[in-house]
């Protein structure tokens, strides 16, 4: 169940796949960093920009897992119980759910997934395994907005590794003591990229490639609805209601008594 004990959220296909992929995006591109595409190495004295790639690898660890797993551990936040308003004038302005035993704060829902009351609920979402509400939604959409970023990060040091090893896997390093060049063969000379490697790293690249827009777009979905002061739920009832409008448009009446 989503709504029930936080770390059992983690036992469902979506943070599976969410985690597997940043380990093995994450794994892959620091690999292929370290060895391929800025070797340490490098006979041509490139190694420092490495470092400075790895630091910035290391640095996206904290900087998606901490409001990921913050999203997923956190919730949306539940209505108790058998809540019900102090004043009793208040409760006759509330919906009642019947499944919770319980009077429904204003912008809370009730989730089907979760089976309980959610706070300023936006939607439940299968990735994280929980509902976005009132108490994860911040951290949600900086998991969103920051993925892309790291992605392309990523996606460039993935695409240098592929690049190197097979469009210029041989490269001009100028002759100690003269003005000629001599060909010699870089990294791969020293760790060859192998099958395993090259899979591994055409699969992260993929992966990347096809996350990115995917979190774009759900990251530029959620900023409009912090914008709009709108949650997705209730977009869709107002998106409703003007079809429906326009559908039976009201009747124009006299302001005078007839």
């Amino acid at each position: 169940m989503a709504g029930g004990v936080p770390w059992r959220r983690l036992c469902h296909w979506g943070p599976w796949l969410v985690l597997s992929g940043l380990v093995l995006c994450g794994l892959v591109t620091l690999f292929a960093t370290l060895l391929w595409a800025w070797p340490v190495h490098r006979s041509g004295g490139d190694g420092g920009g490495a470092i400075v790639h790895l630091a910035f690898l290391l640095l996206w660890v904290p900087t998606l897992l901490t409001p990921y797993l913050h999203a997923v551990f956190a919730g949306a936040g539940f209505v108790s119980v058998g809540w019900r308003p102090e004043r009793s004038e208040e409760a006759r302005l509330l919906p009642y759910c019947e499944k919770c035993q319980s009077f429904k704060p204003l912008r809370s829902h009730h989730c089907r997934q979760c089976q309980r009351c959610v706070l300023k609920m936006d939607h439940h979402c299968p990735w994280i395994n929980a509902c976005v509400g009132l108490r994860n939604r911040a951290s949600f959409v900086a998991f969103l907005l920051l993925t892309p970023t790291a992605g392309l990060h990523s996606l460039c040091l993935l695409g240098s590794t592929l690049y190197q090893e097979f469009l210029a896997p041989v490269f001009l390093v100028p002759a100690a003591g003269g003005s000629n060049s001599t060909l010699v063969v870089e990294a791969a000379a020293r760790y060859p990229f192998g099958v395993p490697a090259f899979l591994a790293t055409l699969i992260s690249f993929v992966v990347t490639l096809t996350a990115i827009p995917f979190m774009v777009l759900l990251g530029v979905n959620q900023l409009n609805g912090l914008l709009r002061n709108r949650t997705f739920i209730e977009a869709k009832i107002e998106a409703k209601a003007a079809e429906r409008f326009r559908e039976r448009p009201p009747r124009p009446t006299s302001p005078l008594p007839l």
